[in-house]
């Protein structure tokens, strides 16, 4: 018998996309030419005025404990940036964090009890869940009826259910790009009126690659302003993924207190010198990651126009993505002529395995029938895996 672990720590599953990542670098060290189009993570690096804020920092003795809901600086540049949104915010409502996961499970932690439930729009992030259900939480989920958008007849349903106490939206959405528009999001506003009890987080980490139309923010209605928290982060649009920086901005200083509470006692303040660095890419020149932003839209065009051309009539079907950097592919009728799978892991493996491509199988999404690919690679890597994906889906 071996020593007792716990039950959460035992239903704890690795993220799918960090999984299938892991199994492309295997492959990888195996001598095989493996396409990456798996994690959602910019192969830009971080520019170098970025960079010289966190020496600069280092060598000013910004090296010790920072505060633990973040140094005042830098709360201050998110608020003035939410403001540019049109959101009122104030910087005493503002927790820093290790990356936009934390600010989740601090958030999680700090609303839900046991049982307790999260309306959750299908597909969704593959973390979402998993952070629920491990502080004890359960999952309401919202499945799409158009375009992978889910409507207000869905959402009031799912809010209807008992102990329903946050919605959480995303847009534009990892994993499907698609992007709410102004009156989508005042239709969905008009249920959570009905339902004042309920937090609503706003997921708002891709709000800066957009590729059409425009980003609006839930926060902006005013009606229901009151119980939103922006959770946001410096990984996807800085290209700062390794620097762990991320936030929420609460509606109120009651829950912004309880979170650093909790924030307090697992980690502390996020890493001082990073914070130093945010503060830069948030309100220096904004030059090389609008150029990121456009090499996005030029790689999502590219793949559009090459799965037109080649996979129309092959049983996959995509949305045109309008912000973020993925491409959700509907494997549902191609699915159906082949009996040997039964679901997007299966396919996912079987790619990796046979072409070396790695994507990420839609199970974990909440969507089976559906694979995911990033985009945030290069055209030359892009031109690779989906001639290799063409290859695998009219061959096999």
């Amino acid at each position: 018998m071996g020593l007792p672990v716990s039950v959460k720590a035992q239903k704890l599953k690795e993220s799918a996309t960090i999984r299938m990542s892991r199994l492309a670098r295997s492959l990888s060290q195996q001598g095989y030419e493996v396409i990456d189009l798996s994690l959602g993570e910019p192969d830009f690096n971080t520019p170098e005025h970025v960079c010289r804020a966190a020496y600069e920092a280092a060598l000013e003795g910004y090296t010790h404990y920072p505060p633990v809901a973040g140094y005042p600086e830098l709360r201050e540049a998110i608020v003035n940036n939410t403001i540019k949104k049109g959101i009122s915010a104030d910087a005493n409502n503002v927790v820093v964090s290790t990356g936009a996961k934390q600010a989740l499970y601090n958030i999680f932690s700090a609303i839900l009890d046991e049982g307790s439930g999260v309306a959750l729009p299908v597909p969704y992030w593959v973390s979402y869940r998993d952070i629920i259900e491990f502080v004890g939480g359960r999952i309401v989920e919202i499945f799409p009826e158009k375009n992978f958008k889910i409507s207000a007849e869905g959402l009031e349903k799912a809010l209807s259910q008992q102990d329903v106490r946050i919605f959480l939206f995303n847009s534009p959405s990892n994993p499907s790009g698609v992007l709410y528009t102004r009156e989508e999001i005042a239709e969905l506003v008009s249920v959570l009126e009905k339902f004042p009890d309920v937090w609503i987080i706003s997921d708002e980490v891709y709000d800066r690659i957009i590729f059409e139309g425009e980003f609006v923010s839930i926060a902006e209605f005013e009606s229901i302003r009151d119980r939103v928290i922006i959770v946001n982060s410096c990984s996807k649009a800085f290209a700062m993924t390794g620097w762990r920086v991320g936030w929420m901005v609460a509606p109120n200083n009651d829950l912004a207190v309880k979170a650093s509470k909790i924030q307090g006692q697992v980690t502390s303040g996020a890493n001082s010198v990073a914070q130093r660095a945010a503060i830069t890419a948030i309100t220096a020149d904004q030059t090389p990651f609008k150029k990121m932003y456009d090499e996005f839209k030029k790689r999502r065009d590219f793949v559009i126009k090459f799965l037109n051309e080649n996979l129309k009539n092959s049983g996959i079907k995509w949305v045109i993505p309008q912000g973020a950097f993925y491409l959700w592919l509907d494997i549902s009728e191609w699915l159906s002529q082949k009996p040997k799978y039964q679901d997007g892991n299966q396919v996912a493996e079987d790619i990796l395995k046979n072409v070396h491509v790695a994507t990420v199988g839609g199970n974990s999404f909440g969507m089976p029938n559906g694979l995911r690919i990033s985009l945030a690679t290069s055209r030359e890597n892009l031109q690779k895996g989906l001639e290799r994906l063409k290859t695998f889906f009219l061959n096999e």
